[in-house]
């Protein structure tokens, strides 16, 4: 058992030789639009959130990404995310009644 130089991976290796890693914390990255959240909450997943009155934490659209973000940000239709020099843009919003009534 051994934890990573910055204390962010734990590794595990069983006496069967079997190798486990475990991620103890993640990057904190948040982008806002209007009343709505934008959140990491894994390593892959976007969960985009409303701040609205009505609709206070509600899930509105959870994106899941073929990659690890660097950064994210978020706008009316589209979810932004960054690697390294690249972006990638996945559209969040499909039916405009998912904002209706905010």
């Amino acid at each position: 058992m051994s934890f990573s130089p910055n204390g962010n991976t734990l590794t595990v290796v069983t006496q069967t030789g079997m190798l486990f890693g475990y991620i103890l914390s993640t990057t904190t990255l948040i982008s806002t639009y209007n009343e709505l959240v934008a959140l990491l909450s894994s390593l892959t997943e976007v969960v985009l959130l409303s701040c609205s009155s009505k609709k206070k934490g509600q899930l509105i659209n959870n994106i899941n990404l073929p990659f690890e973000p660097s950064g994210i940000s978020l706008g009316p239709n589209h979810l932004a995310a960054r690697l390294g020099n690249t972006i990638k843009f996945y559209r969040w919003l499909r039916d405009k009644s998912l904002l209706a009534g905010g």
